[in-house]
């Protein structure tokens, strides 16, 4: 067949210069050209000379440029305009800039790319489908990887199902098109293929893409394409190791019987589960309940608002004078217990009801003791059995958050704490424990016993301390929250590492895991975990190793097909997903943890922080608020909690919270929300403590690099191109997209205050066109901005952002 030839700088129908040949098809060559009337380049696509004056390829060349204008959708090349020069037809198409699948399916992709490439083919395959058109040569060579966005081209065979009123159909009589290691068997018969042999060729290139290798092979065309009708296709897992929903929607692809095959839309939903998206694909948010009902949700964040929240206080154990030591003991090992553990929190201070201790069968009452409650009187234990309401009085009230309020005190915090009591009693070489776990009121939720030999006293200490735990997360938390058995006590120890953020201790974490994931690879808790933890030495190694990201989603997508029904797999997919900056993912993901659990606390503060940044305050906060009850120990969630209200104001509830979190955590665990802070506040003094704090931070840290720059705020020693240069080594690229795009809200924050008005409008530009981007509610209500708002810079980085947050459906 001739080769289509066209000269650079030759002009096509007076307006289209060509510039360079990008390929050549069966059909025609395509080149990149620039439209002279628009000012941009396009693709235009000749037809083969000696194809120009067949009656059938012009009708063809026709139909698929009415057919592909037809298909308006991200995951289909655009096609604009069919036009006549001389004796040359041509259509104008969507310059694509990218790479074709192929090399991919040569070489093979990770698990989770080949996921992300089938899932964008078959949302692009709907939509055509819906429109009545079908491909009928999908192939590797036939899909762009432009970025993050996979498209279509090449609709040059299509053809419609239903020809249009008065339209003659193209092949009364149907041939053989296709490429023959994609066609469906139907197209090997030479019958009319629907959508779903579409959907069959997608099988095939999945089916490549994670083995590198096709599932019929032969040694002529025709030999691959009729052993598709002999045979049924090869499970994917006989070459290499995949998820059991991966490998089963594979082969229901690959079905001889079309019938027996998924369209392309239930395709879609298909892959969005086994990717942790659940499988209402597309779908817009629909209110704070979304994904637990709102009836739940309400009942959930009144719960989580009254006195019974997550705060735990370990009464002291009573021995009676004969074992007051072992009883020492024993509350010193479930104060260590309920320390350390990360979804509750250990509070200090005076019984705020009077102690419930009641005698054990056999076993004789403890003297009656005085005990000084929360409100400063004394009661006496014998008092006990009363219901709350005929108790000496009632638990004075916290008093109401905000301006002026301190939660706080000693006072405030027992009177919202729950309470771990316990009694010992030895008979013989046997000890009885009775631990009870006790309401904000005093009432007993939940009793336990533990009979075991009195000499073995830390095995004792043990198995109280971690009865005495599992009373409280059978209550408060979603269910199970790692592996049972002999490696539950190496994961805990694992996560704690893990929960301390900071790179010594995840390296330890890492290991830890890496050898329990040996050891039960198919245990979900473990490789949820596993997952999280590689996410977060990603971004914290400077999110420039690929190889780590892409292992912690296979590990995550493994995890899923493992188990369904934990949030915790859900939450890893979050977290990559986030990483991966794909923000619509990730609160897809977080939704799907809720519904699993909806005490996951981690999920309401995934869900809370974007509902708050794309403009739905009141339910973001709503969230937030409802994570930090769930998760007091928290650091991350009480940042994000004292961040958002101090952007809405509340200066005094957002500096008690991070007081009480750097008295737990240290001094520089809350350095991050600080930043934003202390640019919002305008406050010297308090850019000055910060910097004197920041100077303690690891040399590698990236917000280390702002301490010159409190430094110049505090005492107005500015340096502008100092101050320039400090905010750009803040906000390079070699760090994870989520913390690049924070650095540029502080930079343009900052520079702000600093009256550097061009270099904080230059790092909004920055910031706004980067996908993370969705945080409206900084833009609009930063007091920091209000000198640049009226700025056309401003205006146009803010309608960036809103069309980002519109398109995702919040």
């Amino acid at each position: 067949m001739p080769t289509v030839a066209l000269a650079p700088v030759e002009v096509i129908a007076g307006r289209y210069e060509v510039k360079a040949p990008l390929g050549e098809g069966g059909m025609g060559a395509v080149f990149r050209v620039l439209d002279r009337e628009l000012d941009e380049e396009v693709a235009l696509k000749v037809l083969h000379s000696d194809l120009a004056n067949t009656p059938e390829a012009l009708h063809r060349f026709r139909r698929e440029v009415k057919l592909a204008r037809r298909v308006t959708h991200p995951n289909v090349a655009r096609t604009y305009d069919l036009g006549l020069d001389e004796s040359r037809r041509f259509i104008t198409m969507e310059l694509l800039r990218g790479e074709s699948l192929a090399k991919s399916a040569r070489e093979g992709v990770a698990l989770g790319e080949a996921l992300r490439v089938a899932a964008g083919v078959a949302r692009g395959l709907a939509a055509a489908h819906a429109e009545g058109v079908v491909h009928r040569d999908l192939k590797p060579e036939n899909v762009m990887l432009c970025g993050e966005r996979v498209v279509i081209t090449d609709f040059g065979i299509a053809r419609a199902e239903r020809a249009a009123p008065g339209e003659r159909e193209a092949h009364a009589t149907v041939a053989v098109i296709g490429t023959p290691a994609y066609m469906s068997p139907e197209q090997v018969e030479g019958l009319a293929g629907d959508g779903r042999s579409d959907v069959y060729a997608l099988g095939v290139v999945l089916f490549e893409l994670l083995t590198k290798r096709l599932p019929f092979e032969g040694e002529t065309a025709i030999a691959v394409a009729t052993a598709r009708l002999l045979r049924d296709a090869p499970d994917p897992r006989t070459f290499v190791e995949v998820p059991d929903g991966v490998a089963d929607l594979i082969m229901r692809t690959l079905s001889r019987r079309r019938e027996e095959r998924p369209d392309a839309q239930t395709m879609v939903d298909a892959i969005d589960e086994l990717r942790g998206l659940g499988g209402a694909s597309d779908g817009a948010f629909r209110g704070p309940g979304f994904g637990l009902g709102s009836e739940a949700f309400a009942e959930l964040g009144q719960q989580s608002s009254t006195l019974e929240s997550r705060d735990v206080r370990v009464a002291p154990f009573d021995g009676g004078a004969t074992h007051a030591a072992l009883a020492a003991d024993l509350t010193r090992a479930v104060e260590d217990a309920v320390a350390t553990d990360k979804s509750i929190r250990l509070v200090r201070g005076n019984l705020p009801f009077p102690d419930s201790r009641t005698s054990s069968a056999g076993v004789s009452a403890p003297p009656v003791a005085r005990i000084t409650r929360g409100d400063g009187r004394t009661v006496s234990s014998g008092d006990l059995g009363a219901p709350p309401a005929m108790r000496p009085s009632t638990i004075p009230e916290a008093p109401p958050s905000g301006a002026g309020a301190s939660s706080l005190t000693p006072r405030s915090l027992a009177s919202r704490a729950q309470v771990i009591e316990g009694t010992v009693r030895v008979s013989g070489p046997n000890a009885r424990v009775r631990v009870r776990l006790l309401d904000t009121n005093g009432a007993v939720m939940d009793v336990d016993r533990i009979d075991a030999p009195a000499a073995d006293g830390f095995d004792l200490e043990d198995l109280v301390a971690d009865r005495s735990l599992a009373l409280v997360r059978k209550r408060f938390t979603a269910g199970r929250r790692g592996p049972a058995g002999p490696l539950a006590p190496r994961f805990e120890r694992a996560r704690e590492h893990y929960e301390r953020f900071d790179l010594g201790n995840l390296l330890i974490a890492l290991r830890e895991l890496e050898m329990l994931h040996a050891e039960a690879p198919d245990d979900a808790y473990i490789t949820s975990l596993l997952a999280n933890a590689l996410v977060r030495r990603w971004a914290q190694e400077g999110a420039t190793e690929a190889a780590l990201l892409a292992r912690a989603e296979d590990l995550t997508l493994r995890a899923l097909d493992a188990d369904t029904d934990i949030p915790d797999a859900y939450y890893a997919m979050a977290s990559v997903r986030q990483a991966q900056g794909d923000v619509f993912g990730c609160f897809r993901a977080a939704l799907e943890a809720q519904r699993r659990g909806p005490r996951f606390y981690e999920a309401h503060h995934i869900i809370g922080s974007i509902l708050f940044e794309v403009g739905h305050i009141a339910d973001g906060l709503r969230r937030i608020e409802l994570a930090a009850r769930l998760g007091p120990k928290a650091v991350v969630v009480q940042m994000r909690l004292a961040n958002a209200v101090a952007l809405m104001g509340d200066r005094t509830r957002s500096e008690e919270i991070l007081l009480r979190v750097r008295e737990e955590a240290g001094p520089l665990s809350t350095v991050v929300a600080e930043l934003d802070s202390a640019a919002w506040y305008g406050d010297q003094k308090y850019a000055l403590d910060l910097a004197e704090r920041v100077m303690g931070a690891p040399a590698g840290a990236s917000w280390r690099r702002s301490e010159p720059i409190l430094r110049a705020f505090a005492d107005g020693s500015l340096d502008k191109p100092q101050t320039r240069e400090a905010f750009r080594s803040m906000t390079t690229d070699r760090t994870a997209p989520t913390r690049r795009a924070a650095m540029h809200r502080v930079a343009a924050d900052f520079l702000a205050r600093l009256e550097m008005y061009d270099d904080a409008l230059d790092h909004l530009t920055k910031v706004s066109q980067m996908p993370v981007m969705i945080y409206l509610t900084w833009l609009d209500k930063s007091p920091s901005l209000d000198p640049v708002r009226a700025e056309p810079k401003f205006a146009e980085a803010r309608a960036k952002v809103a069309a980002r947050v519109a398109s995702m459906g919040f």
